[in-house]
């Protein structure tokens, strides 16, 4: 899973145009480079053939897994801190308030664009 080995963070596709959508979308997050080196760890499956060794076959959580992050707010936030992701969101998405003024509006939040966060290669449809 995404805070630990409770399980493999996957996405599941439903047809086989999802199945080729999520792979060229992970395919492009790779090319991005955006995780500085890090490989994405998400599979991505077509929801009737599990993994490659055929185990894996999506089965829906029990209702008492649904929705833990909502339910579980403390815990989430601290698996979350753990995990190193609140801390790389922050670092990389930091909003920058400024009092300037551009095209008549004063004072304003913006996220930057650069090459460090991904976001210029993104934006150049360079992913």
């Amino acid at each position: 899973g995404q805070f630990g080995s409770a399980g493999p963070s996957v996405i599941w596709a439903s047809s086989q145009a999802e199945l080729t959508i999520a792979q060229e979308s992970r395919r492009r997050l790779e090319a991005s480079d955006l995780f500085k080196g890090l490989a994405i760890e998400t599979e991505v499956r077509a929801i009737d053939q599990g993994d490659a060794s055929g185990s894996g076959l999506w089965t829906a959580a029990a209702d008492s897994e649904q929705d833990w992050y909502r339910r579980q707010p403390q815990a989430y936030e601290k698996l979350r801190a753990q995990s190193g992701r609140s801390g790389w969101f922050e670092r990389t998405y930091r909003p920058i308030t400024t009092t300037a003024c551009a095209d008549g509006v004063c004072g304003y939040v913006y996220f930057p664009c650069s090459d460090e966060n991904g976001c210029t290669a993104i934006m150049q449809g360079k992913w």
